[in-house]
């Protein structure tokens, strides 16, 4: 392939994602080229003003202005690479899979033990989709740029437990549980800021049988620690939009499939309305959650019926964040 024709390919390329932001990896990896190839062409169109690249952690982003081409890409991604975090959460995850595959797209699951894992794979575009706390992607959007947030999915589904014994506070790091954690500490149902983060549930039975205190998790993670002798705090209302994951989907996939995936995710809640428990066994294969306890989740998450702006307003609000402008963080959502 010449210099022209590599470039014209590229060109093409990011025409598909105008207005948007990638790694810059998804470039040489889409089109089989050269990394090193891709990485001259790039900083010419940069030099010419066509493009913006910027370096974020290990990864090189860059940002593509509208205009740069008006070439439509002649193929879409047929296979979906999709993140979820462990949890009971996604009963509707058949829904979608099942709409996702007559949509013709070829669909692998991957399930983090960690929310904050999940999407910064979804920002790096190691993977395509990723359903993960609506928090960690709102907060994560800024540095990276990479992906949308379709702001619907469940809510509730969480508890704050507390045991005896101990002062400490454990949560997920920056997650719909560290909100909830931070809102709970200033409204008195919490009474210790000494926190404990964990990534994973064994980390956290772990450090939860050590030290005693509060612990903030989500469903079926709050049942075993019913059996260690953790006990629900009663509270309501802590937060008025109880959005707990979200769904990011990459630049990567253009704008095109972009909207026609946030299509087929709101339809897919609006299924699992229909019949809850449709796909439980399905979802008990895919996570390794035994049937029983994903039945008892039916009754502890709710489909969020509310604005996925004023869920996101309301957090900013109330972890009070400046630095960056809270309109950088409003950029994220899709208007679907």
């Amino acid at each position: 392939m010449t210099e022209k024709e590599l470039r014209d390919r590229i060109i093409e390329l990011l025409s598909t994602i105008q207005g948007n932001a990638v790694p810059q990896s998804f470039i040489h990896k889409s089109l089989t080229a050269s990394k090193s190839r891709v990485s001259e062409i790039l900083a010419e169109l940069e030099r010419e003003g066509l493009i913006r690249r910027r370096q974020v952690g290990r990864s090189k982003i860059v940002y593509v202005p509208s205009g740069i081409s008006e070439i439509e890409r002649s193929g879409e991604k047929k296979k979906i690479s999709l993140g979820i975090v462990y949890s009971s959460e996604y009963l509707f995850l058949g829904y979608f899979l099942k709409r996702l595959k007559e949509a013709g797209l070829e669909i692998e699951v991957k399930v983090f033990s960690d929310g904050i894992e999940a999407t910064d794979s979804l920002a790096h575009g190691s993977i395509d989709l990723s359903i993960s706390p609506f928090v960690g992607q709102l907060l994560m959007f800024p540095l990276f740029e990479s992906y949308t947030i379709i702001a619907k999915g469940m809510g509730k589904g969480y508890n704050i437990m507390y045991k005896e014994g101990g002062e400490v506070v454990h949560s997920s790091k920056m997650s719909t549980m560290d909100y909830i954690r931070s809102v709970a500490l200033k409204r008195g149902i919490i009474y210790s800021d000494t926190i404990s983060y964990y990534s994973s549930i064994d980390e956290l039975l772990r450090k939860a049988h050590r030290k005693k205190g509060y612990v903030v998790t989500w469903h079926p993670i709050f049942r075993f620690l019913e059996k260690m002798g953790f006990r629900r705090i009663d509270f309501e209302g802590i937060v008025k939009n109880e959005l707990c994951c979200s769904l990011g989907i990459s630049n990567i996939l253009g704008n095109k499939m972009k909207d026609k995936i946030a299509e087929l995710y709101v339809k897919s809640l609006e299924d699992y309305l229909g019949k809850k428990d449709k796909y439980i066994e399905t979802y008990s294969a895919i996570t390794g959650i035994e049937v029983p306890l994903l039945k008892d989740a039916i009754k502890e998450y709710e489909v969020f019926e509310g604005e996925g702006r004023n869920a996101a307003i309301e957090v900013l609000e109330n972890i009070s964040t400046s630095i960056p402008h809270k309109s950088e963080f409003l950029k994220a959502l899709s208007s679907i």
